[in-house]
C-alpha cells in the first residue's frame, strides 16, 4: 500500500482512496517513496485530508497522511481528589485566626499531639518522675507547679513492668480515687516497625472506647527498649522512629513522653543521634542536686520554657515478704526548688550575663583554652562554662551568649582576645 502524492492514482492494482478515509495502519508501508517500518502496539488511525499537502508527523515527510492524536485522558474523579487534597494540606494564612485554647496535659510542659524526651543519668528517678506526672493526670492533681488536664494514662513498661505496677500502688492510684484508669502495657512496642505501631494505635482507640475517655498521656519507658533493632546513633533511623511517635501522638491527640538515658557526657543531652533531640517538641532534663532532683526544660518548641522545678525520691513500704522483710518501692514527690535555685532565678538574666563575662575572662586569663591551641570558637568556650550558668538555655543560646561576651572583650583598649575568621585567638 502506498500513501503519498500519487495515492489517488490507480497503479499496480492499488485502489483509489476516497477524499476522506480512515483505516488501521500496521506493518511496512511506503511514504513518499521510502520504505518505512512503523511499530505500534495498537492500530493507529490515518486520515487523508482533502486540502493541500501537509507535514506527516510520523516520519517528518510531506504527505497527505496525518496522524490523528489520541484524545486527552481526563478524569473528573482525579481532579476532585486532587482538589480535596490541596484543600486539606494548604491553608491561606490571610484567613487564619489563632486558637487561644491551649490543649495541654501539664500546662507549660507537656501538650497533646506532641512528643517529649525526659532524660537523665541512671538512678536519677526518671521512671518515678514519669509515674508522678501520670498520677497527677489520672487524679486531676497539680504537677510541676502547673495546671493539669486529666485523662487516661498508658504507661508502656518496656522494661520492668512489675516495678511500674508496684509504684502505681505506692502512688495510691486506686479505682475509688482515680478519675481515669492508669493502664500499664506489660510489653514493649517497636516504634521502628510501622505495622506494629499501627496495631498499637488500634489498641489505643479500643481502650478509649472501652473506658469512654480520651488518652491524655502515653509514657514509653524506656525509649531504647521501644525501638527494636534500630540504631539510636543513626540519624535516619531515629528520624523514622520520631515519625512514628508523632503518628501516635496525633492519632489519639495525646502527649507521648519518652524516658531516655544520657550518654557519657550528660551535658550533651540524651544519648544517641542529635536527630532525636531536634525532632521532639519538648526536652526535660533531670539532674541530681543537694537532696533532690532538678527538673529543667531544655527545649519547648511552641511555648516559653517554664521555670525549673524539683522533686525528691522517697521509699514507700509495700508490705513484708515471705521472710518478714519489708518490700519497698521508690516514688517521686515534688518539692520546692532549693534556696540556691530560688536565689539564682531572682538574680535574673542580667546577673547571668555578668557571671558569663567573669567566667569567660577567667578561662582566657588562666589559659584554660590552651587545649584549642589558643584558637577556639564560641561553642568551644561555651562548653567550658559551669553547668549552673545560663540554666535552661540550650546549646545554641549558650554559644551566642559567649560570642557576645567575646565581641565586647575584643573591643577593649587592651583586648585579651581577637577574632580571626570564625574563630578566636588569645592575645595575652
Amino acid at each position: 500500500m502506498k500513501i503519498g502524492p500519487l495515492a489517488g492514482r490507480r497503479k499496480s492494482g492499488v485502489r483509489r482512496l476516497p477524499d476522506i478515509r480512515t483505516f488501521p495502519l500496521k506493518g511496512n508501508v511506503r511514504m513518499s517513496g521510502r520504505p518505512t517500518r512503523i511499530r505500534f502496539r495498537d492500530p493507529v488511525l490515518v486520515q487523508r485530508p482533502t486540502g493541500p499537502l501537509s507535514h506527516c508527523p510520523i516520519d517528518g515527510h510531506r504527505s497527505h497522511c496525518t496522524r490523528k492524536a489520541p484524545p486527552p485522558m481526563h478524569s473528573l474523579d482525579q481532579d476532585t481528589s486532587l482538589s480535596a487534597r490541596i484543600n486539606s494540606i494548604y491553608a491561606d494564612a490571610r484567613n487564619h485566626s489563632p486558637s487561644l485554647k491551649t490543649d495541654y496535659v501539664v500546662k507549660g510542659w507537656f501538650y497533646r499531639g506532641e512528643t517529649s524526651l525526659v532524660y537523665g543519668p541512671s538512678n536519677v528517678g526518671k521512671s518515678a518522675f514519669a509515674g508522678m506526672i501520670g498520677r497527677a493526670v489520672v487524679l486531676r492533681a497539680g504537677a510541676l507547679g502547673a495546671r493539669v488536664q486529666c485523662g487516661l494514662v498508658v504507661h508502656v513498661a518496656a522494661e520492668a513492668p512489675k516495678a511500674i505496677l508496684d509504684r502505681t500502688t505506692a502512688y495510691e492510684i486506686n479505682r475509688d480515687e482515680a478519675v481515669h484508669p492508669y493502664l500499664v502495657r506489660q510489653a514493649p512496642v517497636d516504634f521502628s516497625d510501622e505495622a506494629e505501631v499501627g496495631i498499637f494505635l488500634q489498641e489505643l482507640r479500643q481502650l478509649q472506647e472501652r473506658h469512654h475517655a480520651d488518652i491524655a498521656l502515653i509514657i514509653l519507658d524506656t525509649l531504647s527498649r521501644s525501638i527494636g533493632i534500630a540504631d539510636e546513633n543513626n540519624a535516619g533511623e531515629m528520624t523514622r522512629v520520631v515519625t512514628q511517635l508523632e503518628r501516635v501522638a496525633r492519632g489519639v491527640q495525646a502527649h507521648v513522653m519518652c524516658v531516655h538515658h544520657t550518654g557519657k557526657d550528660a551535658d550533651r543531652g540524651g544519648r544517641g543521634s542529635s536527630a532525636l533531640r531536634s525532632a521532639v517538641d519538648t526536652e526535660v532534663r533531670l539532674a541530681p542536686q543537694e537532696g533532690s532532683v532538678r527538673v529543667s526544660c531544655d527545649k519547648q518548641r511552641n511555648e516559653a520554657k517554664p521555670a525549673p522545678r524539683a522533686f525528691r525520691l522517697d521509699a514507700v513500704t509495700l508490705g513484708d515478704d515471705q521472710d518478714g522483710d519489708p518490700r519497698t518501692t521508690v516514688v517521686a514527690l515534688e518539692t520546692e526548688p532549693s534556696a540556691s535555685e530560688t536565689q539564682k532565678q531572682g538574680r535574673g538574666a542580667q546577673s547571668d550575663h555578668h557571671a558569663v563575662i567573669r567566667t569567660v575572662v577567667s578561662l582566657v586569663a588562666t589559659n584554660r583554652v590552651s587545649s584549642f591551641d589558643k584558637r577556639f570558637s564560641a561553642g568551644d568556650l561555651a562548653r567550658l562554662l559551669p553547668e549552673n550558668l545560663l540554666e535552661g538555655a540550650n546549646e545554641e543560646a549558650r554559644r551566642k551568649s559567649v560570642a557576645r561576651v567575646l565581641g565586647k572583650l575584643a573591643l577593649d583598649p587592651t583586648p585579651i582576645v581577637a577574632k580571626e575568621g570564625n574563630r578566636w585567638r588569645v592575645t595575652c
